[in-house]
């Protein structure tokens, strides 16, 4: 009897014990839950991006110093952005896992190239106009993680291992460089055989193209020095009307080419070469301001001038528009020359438009050069 007191006695007094120990448990459970909710709330989330840069671009330049900067500045360690350098040989592997995961489309295909998520953001244009916008979406879902790129897994390891370890500097120094100190990774290659291989095939059109062009000069100087008898001197050549239809090709190749470089645009190029990439280069642009394509607007529209009055001007200035048409076109070639050397040799990438330029340019030199000797020749027979 005195047992079953006792019994009765505790289970009178641990009851309401039970029920205070599970409010306590249930309040506990929810401070325990708002904390994480709140420490989940607290973290910053962040964005990690992949940007494709080349160091000879101009426009990368831009994003580089004056788009990127400015935004670390405001988010710090939220925004993240591995700078891959596309001239090196681990870039351009990345560089093309990406092209194939996001099927890149040809006239999509340049640097500089930003992917943050599943967006891509390609020129000094979209970037800045696109991306700042982006960064405060992904930041207001929580933050984005590295986009889906076959291989960046494994860069990412790379950057990761300990800075002692002399491969992983090296990769790094490979994949990753500074918005503000570019510099080129040591390679027993020598620079411009690296360029050239980074697109052999559009590269090796412009070597053709090149090698056509330096014999053509050579062509037009030994024809027009060389000395020609009273009965030798040649007629004007007969297709002497191409001149005028070449230069209305050539002024709209020009045009179009001072479009993109003005307006910032993405050319469309062809199934060989990268208009981008070439246009995008701080080789696009003269005393850097002049668009090289407004300077081949105003060649165009000198020639073309000069066979107007070659054609129909005054008997006494005809001759002087003939040779003034030669002259501008073997200026217009030996530019062209320099143009097309560094497409493959410095740039690393050869737009069509300009070699389709280049052609233009030395077929006309050709006719100007056999117009240029029968002028001279008549010249000196008046003489």
């Amino acid at each position: 009897m005195k047992d079953q007191s006792s019994l009765l006695a505790m289970r009178n007094y641990t009851l309401p014990q039970i029920r205070m120990k599970s409010i306590t448990i249930l309040i506990l459970a929810f401070l325990l839950a708002s904390s994480i909710f709140m420490t989940a709330q607290a973290a910053d989330p962040t964005v990690r991006a992949v940007m494709f840069y080349s160091p000879s671009c101009g426009h990368c330049h831009i994003v580089l110093e004056e788009v990127i900067p400015p935004l670390q500045e405001k988010y710090g360690e939220q925004l993240q952005i591995l700078l891959v350098n596309v001239t090196t040989e681990s870039g351009q592997v990345l560089y093309g896992s990406y092209l194939e995961a996001f099927q890149i489309s040809e006239n999509m295909r340049g640097v500089p190239a930003m992917i943050l998520g599943d967006h891509v953001m390609v020129g000094s244009v979209q970037i800045p106009e696109e991306l700042p916008g982006m960064i405060e979406e992904y930041l207001a879902d929580g933050g984005v993680d590295w986009p889906s790129i076959p291989g960046l897994d494994l860069i990412l390891a790379e950057l990761n291992e300990p800075e002692s370890d002399i491969d992983t500097v090296s990769a790094e120094q490979e994949t990753t460089q500074s918005a503000t100190e570019v510099q080129e990774t040591d390679s027993s290659t020598p620079g411009f055989i690296r360029k050239y291989n980074q697109d052999p095939i559009a590269n090796s059109i412009a070597v053709v193209v090149l090698i056509g062009m330096v014999f053509s000069l050579l062509y037009a100087g030994i024809t027009f020095i060389r000395p020609v008898d009273d009965e030798e001197a040649p007629p004007p050549p007969r297709y002497i009307w191409i001149i005028p239809v070449l230069c209305i090709a050539g002024l709209f190749v020009a045009g179009y080419l001072s479009y993109i470089e003005i307006t910032q645009q993405e050319a469309v190029c062809g199934p060989v070469g990268d208009c981008n990439s070439v246009q995008q280069s701080k080789y696009a642009t003269l005393f850097g301001f002049l668009p090289v394509g407004i300077f081949g607007l105003m060649g165009f529209v000198a020639i073309l001038a000069s066979w107007l009055v070659w054609r129909y001007g005054p008997e006494t200035i005809r001759k002087w528009a003939a040779l003034a048409m030669w002259g501008m076109s073997i200026f217009g070639v030996l530019f062209m020359v320099y143009l097309t050397f560094l497409e493959p040799f410095v740039i690393g990438a050869t737009c069509a438009w300009c070699i389709g330029s280049a052609i233009i340019t030395t077929l006309i030199m050709l006719l100007a050069t056999g117009l240029a000797t029968s002028v001279m020749a008549v010249v000196e027979d008046d003489e």
